[in-house]
C-alpha cells in the first residue's frame, strides 16, 4: 500500500550537468501526516528511539489511542537529528510475512513555514493489513515541502 504521492520535485545541480551532484532541492509530497512524541529506545543505538504517542498535526490535544499499538521506532539519520517530537508523513506499508505488515514514513523537522527537513524514518510492524491501514487512515492528508 502506498500512502504518499509526489506532487513535484525541483533540483539545482552543481554545474551544468543535470545528472550530477545536487546542490539544492525541494520534494513536495502529499500524504497522511502525524505528530509523534519520541521517547527512549536503546542505550546502545543512540539514533533509535521509541514512538510514545501519535497526534493529529492539526490538533495537538487529539491523541490517537490505538488498541494493540505496535512498537514503532524512529531511526534518526544522525545523532544530531534526534528530537523529542517530529512530523511524520506516512509513505507505505508492505507485507512482512506471516500475515504481518510493516508501515514506514519520513520523520521531518519544520525549518520554516511549510518547509521541512528529513530527520530519519519511522516504522513498525502490525498484526494485519487492516491494522496497518487503520492507524494511517486516522491522520489527515497534508502537503509537505521537504528541502
Amino acid at each position: 500500500m502506498v500512502f504518499a504521492s509526489m506532487v513535484s520535485v525541483e533540483m539545482g545541480h552543481v554545474g551544468n550537468d543535470n545528472t550530477g551532484e545536487v546542490e539544492s532541492g525541494v520534494l513536495t509530497l502529499v500524504g497522511p501526516c502525524a505528530r509523534v512524541q519520541v521517547g527512549q529506545k536503546s542505550q546502545f543505538v543512540k539514533r533509535d528511539k521509541a514512538i510514545e504517542e501519535f497526534r493529529s498535526p492539526d490538533d495537538p490535544y487529539r491523541v490517537k489511542k490505538y488498541d494493540g499499538m505496535p512498537d514503532m521506532t524512529a531511526r534518526f539519520d544522525t545523532r544530531n537529528d534526534v528530537v523529542d517530537e517530529a512530523l511524520v508523513i506516512w509513505v507505505k506499508a508492505r507485507a512482512a510475512g506471516m500475515g504481518r505488515w510493516w508501515n514506514s514514513g519520513l520523520a521531518l523537522r519544520c525549518v520554516e513555514k511549510n518547509k521541512f527537513q528529513r530527520l530519519g524514518l519511522v516504522s513498525g510492524y502490525f498484526d494485519s493489513k487492516d491494522d496497518a491501514r487503520g492507524l494511517i487512515e486516522w491522520f489527515p492528508r497534508k502537503q509537505v515541502n521537504i528541502v
